[in-house]
């Protein structure tokens, strides 16, 4: 079995490293290899999961140390690949539709300058990733962590002689790093309270902490830093949207299944350091609440059609942030698991709209693509069904996994339960609002630029098939649970949950409530139905509705001025502080010494200049002097 589980890590590097070094590689060969590495390491991962099917609870884990990396005292760096039920289901996220992200990237960069680039950079991505959900430590998890940020910055900057495309990529690696510190604080607190930082060792020892302590606490901040950064959450999200600069493949893929969903991954491995820190739940739990529906009204305003999806992602991760916060975990990752499927294929129907129309995004420029692309709008379709929850979509049972939990938690007494709980159920009303204006404005209505319009196409056969993969998994993926029925996904990640002990309280998955579902059903009509009236039947017309209120228009669709917050509290402050280092410290300080000892050297050397006289007489004389300093000295010593 081990085979297999390393076949999954491995096989995403090998077509990295095929593609890196075998530069005589025509794009035929390049595209068998990038998709088809990930291929075998998805079937390796569906071995593996069936094979912890076949596990009692109790052994529903495999851990493998292959070697000693580094040993310095009593600390020993060992490299090993921890594999569980939480493991494996992103390890089938990650390769599966990683691979429907590449396939589809076949069609999509087909003519591309840097075409080898490209999939040598997704495979490594996928790697990092993976070694992010299968490394048995966090020091390794770190180091996959970074990975991430570090090709992400490559797939973001892949256009590089593009400005806004650097800038963006900058910017995801300066925001991604700050999560890294988090983690790396989070391991030497680790390593000096418990000795190690391997899971096996911390988890186990971390029920000895106090509840809500200081050490507790720190951990789990610490954590949390790392999480949202790599989440993009309040308040470290900035670099989400400027991300989309990037080829529509690595937005779906960055957006989907990987990147932005390894912060809620974190939380949900850590569980028991969690857990001896309700203060730290609550927090996350807040944070993902309140991101949910500030990221949601920022897609109101938005008029290119992959930071609108951005946005959506922000929301949708605030979500699991709230599953995972309210300490239902599984409900987190059911989320989390359904997201990739409708949010890759809402990326991908971007990506064949802008193919259709010469790479525009603006949807104020589109309009009636129904007629020109049927197969985009009805699979679009089935993922806005999704997003916004419809009942039998798979977004449907996964986003009502979550509410019910928050809501679980306010009947039960928890303040943070309620305030949690009205926050996402309004974000549901403003999911439907603005995913059907996106719909409605891009494919209804009549044709905003005839000459686009007029030359627009269908996608390519390899950019249909994993869509229409993506939208079958999209109406039945959720049927992993059922409200008020059963729960499958809960039931196989509770080995995960229970393994080990903690000293906090004791959290058991909400039962279904049917106040929530109809208060959730319910924003989401109105949502649907507001949408259905502006942005379809515009009675009223949308600039009517924005001029009503303008000055909250002007706000939501600059972001609330947030990076321009940033850029004054932080960014010039610091290219101040440069230029006032660069003016005093470099030319007065630094250089000074410098010039300062060449000024030194140059004057000794002038008065040594003086000695060179040329005569034989006078270095003689010279050397006459020194033999009686020299005998001097000892004879005058020894008395």
């Amino acid at each position: 079995m081990q085979h297999f589980v390393w076949g999954i890590l491995l096989f995403p590097l090998a077509g990295f490293v095929l593609n890196t070094l075998l530069t005589r590689l025509d794009n035929r060969a390049v595209s068998l290899i990038g998709p088809g590495s990930v291929l075998l390491a998805f079937i390796c991962a569906g071995v593996t999961f069936a094979w912890l099917q076949g596990q009692s609870e109790a052994t529903r884990h495999f851990n493998e140390v292959a070697w000693h990396w580094a040993v310095a005292g009593n600390f020993s760096l060992d490299f090993g690949l921890w594999l569980d039920p939480l493991s494996s289901t992103m390890t089938l996220m990650i390769t599966g539709v990683g691979f429907l992200i590449l396939l589809y990237s076949v069609g999509y960069m087909a003519g591309e300058d840097g075409y080898r680039r490209f999939f040598s950079q997704m495979d490594l991505f996928i790697f990092t990733m993976l070694l992010v959900v299968l490394a048995d430590n966090y020091i390794w998890l770190l180091v996959g962590w970074a990975g991430v940020g570090l090709t992400s910055y490559l797939l973001i900057g892949f256009y590089y002689l593009r400005p806004s495309a650097v800038a963006a990529a900058r910017k995801a690696f300066v925001m991604n790093v700050i999560g890294d510190w988090g983690i790396m604080v989070a391991i030497f607190i680790m390593y000096v309270t418990f000795g190690t930082t391997r899971y096996l060792g911390v988890f186990a020892q971390a029920h000895t902490l106090p509840v809500d302590g200081r050490v507790a606490t720190a951990l789990a901040l610490f954590l949390l830093v790392g999480a949202v950064a790599k989440s993009a959450q309040l308040p470290l999200y900035t670099w989400l949207p400027d991300a989309m600069e990037g080829p529509t493949p690595v937005s779906a893929l960055i957006h989907a299944a990987t990147m932005v969903t390894a912060g809620v991954y974190l939380i949900a491995r850590s569980y028991p350091i969690y857990e001896q820190s309700p203060f730290s739940l609550h927090v996350v739990a807040l944070i993902g609440g309140i991101g949910a529906l500030y990221a949601a009204t920022m897609g109101l305003t938005n008029n290119d059609i992959k930071r609108v999806l951005a946005f959506s992602t922000m929301s949708q991760i605030a979500y699991m942030f709230a599953g995972v916060g309210v300490a239902v975990y599984s409900a987190g990752i059911f989320h989390l698991i359904e997201h990739a499927f409708f949010k890759a294929l809402l990326f991908m129907g971007a990506g064949a709209v802008m193919h259709a129309m010469q790479d525009e995004l603006n949807i104020q420029r589109m309009g009636g693509l129904r007629d020109k692309l049927p197969f985009v709008y009805w699979t679009f379709l089935i993922g806005v069904l999704a997003i916004i929850g419809t009942p039998l979509f798979s977004g449907f049972f996964s986003k009502e996994d979550v509410i019910t939990s928050a809501y679980g938690r306010a009947v039960g007494g928890d303040a943070v339960g309620w305030i949690v709980w009205i926050l996402l159920v309004l974000t549901a009303g403003l999911t439907a609002l603005y995913m059907f204006r996106l719909f409605f404005v891009v494919f209804h209505g009549q044709p905003r630029d005839r000459e686009l319009y007029d030359h627009a196409h269908g996608p390519s056969l390899p950019m249909k098939v994993p869509m229409a993969v993506l939208a079958v998994l999209s109406v039945i993926g959720g049927y992993l649970a059922f409200p008020g029925a059963y729960n499958l996904m809960e039931s196989w990640l509770h080995a995960v949950f229970v393994l080990f002990p903690h000293g906090g309280p004791v959290i058991a998955p909400q039962p279904f409530s049917w106040v929530s579902l109809i208060a959730t059903l319910l924003l989401t009509a109105i949502g649907v139905l507001v949408a259905w009236q502006v942005y379809y039947k515009r009675s009223p017309a949308p600039d009517r509705v924005s001029a009503a209120m303008p000055a909250v228009y002007n706000l939501v669709a600059h972001r609330y001025y947030v990076d321009e917050i940033y850029d004054a509290l932080f960014v010039t402050p610091v290219k101040w502080g440069g230029r006032m280092l660069l003016r005093f410290f470099e030319a007065d300080v630094v250089d000074g010494v410098v010039d300062g000892s060449a000024w030194l050297l140059r004057r000794f050397s002038g008065y040594a200049r003086r000695i060179q006289t040329g005569y034989v007489r006078n270095y003689a004389l010279g050397i006459l002097f020194g033999a009686v300093l020299i005998m001097g000295y000892y004879v005058l010593g020894g008395r």
